[in-house]
């Protein structure tokens, strides 16, 4: 499956299958009735279930679902007949990659993670017309479990509200706080540096519903980025010394689309290629490339989150501060008076020596993301600082650089 795509909407968008005047409507009409797009869409005759199956499966690179393979679907068991047809899917059969499933909407992860963790196998998708899933579940399970039997409905409640979970933003959607999270939709989110802390800053970002995610880093994945970062890489994987751009992309597509990996070092002559990003996290060391990018950002108008590590060895023991300094086109002038540093062997003295200092890096990379948070409003912001700073010996924060 072609990992790129993005939602349905931005499927039908980039497809040119509605008009956007057409497709605002649609979603109105979804969110009002709380139904799948796919479904309004076709129950609106907006777009023919063929044409939103064919779009579907040429744009994400599936199979889609022959008769014969509807025609020999047998009922698997451990997943709830309602929860199938609530997300309008229907299991095949066995395959040597694990089970084979139609869904009407196959670029919707949801579906997919709660059938796999269900059936204890991977899930292989396959666009689908809803029609023809439903006709197979009324021959499965026949049209009487479409309103089940009060003794047998407790217990399928509980399993189709289990799924639920698992399927979609279901806890948030509970606590009444789904249109927060959709704050957090940002069309393209940019990390430069995937050492430790930016390694960690993905790591939180991949859990946001950002819809793209970019990284830039030349470098290899060692043995000493193994100790900086989230997770556990293999001793086999430390000898092939991949790409850390490559590396943290691989694990972190495994629950995010649109993680994009870029092979290369940003400088001055190529920030150009950021233009449009919604955010901008710089983990990088400090230095002359870095003061050519942050000129480079201020000149595209781009907002950006700058992090730092100040260390030293003094009496046998460590002491330093972990910084986070934002710059928006509203505020940029304290970025140049000294709060972020562009020489070499500024912030990363001892730390450019290779100390493994990981709760640190996890520290910085949730400081900086949990400021990107209040700028956008999904966290109250009483302080609106524009640079921060912990102090590791006393232990607390100190917030400055407040907007006026």
């Amino acid at each position: 499956m072609n990992a790129n795509v993005g939602t349905l909407r931005d499927l039908i968008i980039d497809q040119g299958l509605l008009g956007g005047e057409t497709l605002s409507r649609a979603l109105a009409v979804q969110t009002e009735s709380g139904e799948r797009l796919d479904a309004v869409l076709t129950r609106l005759g907006l777009v023919s279930e063929a044409a939103l199956t064919e779009t579907i499966a040429a744009s994400a690179g599936l199979r889609i679902a022959s008769a014969e393979a509807f025609a020999a679907a047998s009922v698997i068991e451990g997943v709830s007949p309602r929860f199938l047809r609530e997300v309008r899917a229907l299991p095949l059969g066995e395959s040597a990659d694990g089970v084979e499933v139609a869904f009407a909407d196959p670029v919707d992860p949801y579906p997919r993670r709660a059938l796999a963790f269900a059936l204890r196998r991977p899930v292989t998708p396959l666009a689908a017309r809803a029609s023809d899933i439903e006709a197979a579940l009324d021959r499965l399970f026949g049209i009487a479990s479409r309103s089940e039997a009060a003794g047998d409905e407790i217990a399928d409640e509980a399993d189709l509200e289990r799924l639920k979970d698992l399927a979609s933003d279901a806890p948030v959607s509970r606590a009444g706080i789904a249109q927060i999270t959709r704050k957090l939709e940002q069309e393209r989110v940019v990390i430069i540096g995937l050492g430790g802390t930016g390694a960690y800053t993905l790591d939180l970002l991949a859990k946001t519903p950002a819809r793209r995610i970019d990284l830039y880093d030349g470098d290899r994945f060692l043995q000493h980025n193994a100790f900086r970062g989230p997770g556990a890489p293999s001793i086999e994987l430390l000898r092939e010394q991949p790409y850390k751009v490559d590396y943290w992309r691989a694990i972190y597509s495994n629950m995010h689309r649109g993680i994009v990996a870029h092979r290369q070092y940003l400088a001055g002559d190529n920030v150009d290629q950021l233009a449009g990003a919604s955010i901008v996290f710089l983990c990088m060391d400090a230095g002359p490339a870095k003061s050519a990018i942050v000129r480079g950002l201020e000149r595209l108008g781009l907002s950006f989150i700058d992090v730092g590590m100040g260390l030293e060895l003094v009496d046998d023991q460590i002491l330093g501060q972990v910084r986070v300094t934002s710059s928006t086109p509203i505020k940029r002038d304290h970025v140049w008076s000294g709060r972020v540093s562009m020489s070499n062997g500024g912030d990363d003295d001892l730390y450019s020596r290779n100390i493994q200092v990981a709760d640190l890096n996890s520290l910085n990379a949730s400081l900086a993301v949990g400021r990107w948070k209040r700028m956008l409003a999904f966290y109250l912001d009483l302080e609106n600082e524009h640079h921060t700073v912990y102090a590791i010996d006393g232990n607390h924060l100190l917030n400055e650089e407040q907007q006026k």
